[in-house]
């Protein structure tokens, strides 16, 4: 077995759930919390490796059988990704535009390599750590002056493989009369190569939120789709790259359609070091049409969904 040690180039500490990956047959894992993977050997005794995190620009480099010692041990030195914005660079700039500044069309795919990363750092998280959640739904229909007149609560368990939407273009949103079911936005579609390639992605510059400072990612979908679809925004921390918030509406809707609007966001925390995982999520929309002077008022339904608890089946995360 080959011993893979993960650190931080500017500190020396160890970097948990960083994901070592095979280049030759594309198995992946996490590191512990020393920041150490155990990576059997091939036949060739020659290994291709491939190590991430998030914030880090990767490493990549072929160790062989004998190299490390006899203990065989290869270590993988992380830098930090710069992709902090200097405030002149948080202008609007429209979705897709071409001639957009150099740099800031640099800085938009480092942004979206992090997106991607964080994504793929949860699946391979599910994998690693199986997982129940156990959630919280609590709908509220509201009147016009946006007090609950009905209150609806339940709670739901999910399994990790099944926890979380799937995004497939031209199947968000599903109508049965005036009923309807919207596929929300979950973290595993900002590493889906369909949700991005239906999508621009610009960034906007840092802001300050919730005591943080944050590079905002806008989205929205390319102009030639044809059914409803997601826009919004993803909140990275500017520091860490860590995802910590996704605004979201649905777009494409047409003047009939049920709901008229609808929009929210999702919160994330981190159960272990660099894993992006949804806490909450609110949604709220419309059924009624906007008054005649465009105002739509207050939404005629709120819904909170947030995990209540998570129990792993089998290794707890570092």
């Amino acid at each position: 077995m080959l011993l893979v040690r993960v650190l931080d180039a500017a500190s020396g500490r160890a970097l948990p759930n960083a994901e070592v990956g095979s280049v030759d047959d594309g198995t992946r894992q996490l590191t512990n919390i020393a920041g150490e993977a155990r990576v059997a050997w091939p036949p060739t005794r020659t290994l291709r490796l491939r190590v991430r995190q998030i914030g880090f620009r990767f490493a990549e480099r072929t160790v062989r059988a004998g190299e490390g010692g006899a203990a065989d041990t290869a270590v993988f030195v992380l830098e930090r990704v710069p992709i902090v914005l200097p405030e002149l660079r948080a202008t609007a700039l429209q979705p897709c535009e071409t001639n957009v500044d150099p740099e800031a069309a640099r800085l938009s795919l480092v942004a979206l390599e992090q997106l991607q990363l964080a994504a793929e750092h949860y699946r391979q998280f599910e994998k690693s750590y199986p997982f129940e959640a156990r959630l919280e739904r609590r709908t509220a229909y509201l009147n016009e002056d946006g007090k609950s007149k009905r209150l609806a609560v339940w709670e739901e368990r999910a399994p990790s493989d099944k926890f979380g939407e799937r995004y497939q273009r031209g199947d968000v949103l599903h109508r049965r009369g005036r009923a309807f079911d919207a596929k929300l936005l979950f973290i595993v579609a900002l590493a889906d190569t369909s949700f991005w390639e239906a999508h621009c992605l610009t960034v906007r510059g840092v802001e300050e939120r919730d005591a943080r400072r944050l590079i905002r990612l806008d989205f929205a979908p390319i102009t030639d789709m044809k059914s409803p679809d997601w826009a919004g925004t993803a909140w990275l921390d500017s520091a860490s790259s860590v995802l910590r918030r996704l605004d979201f509406r649905l777009t494409g809707l047409e003047e009939r359609d049920d709901p008229g609007r609808l929009e929210g966001y999702t919160t994330f925390v981190e159960p272990s070091a660099f894993i992006t995982f949804p806490d909450s999520n609110v949604a709220y929309w419309w059924l009624k049409r906007p008054a005649a002077d465009g105002g739509w008022g207050v939404p005629d339904v709120l819904q909170l969904l947030r995990v209540k608890e998570v129990r792993y089946r089998k290794a707890t995360p570092p």
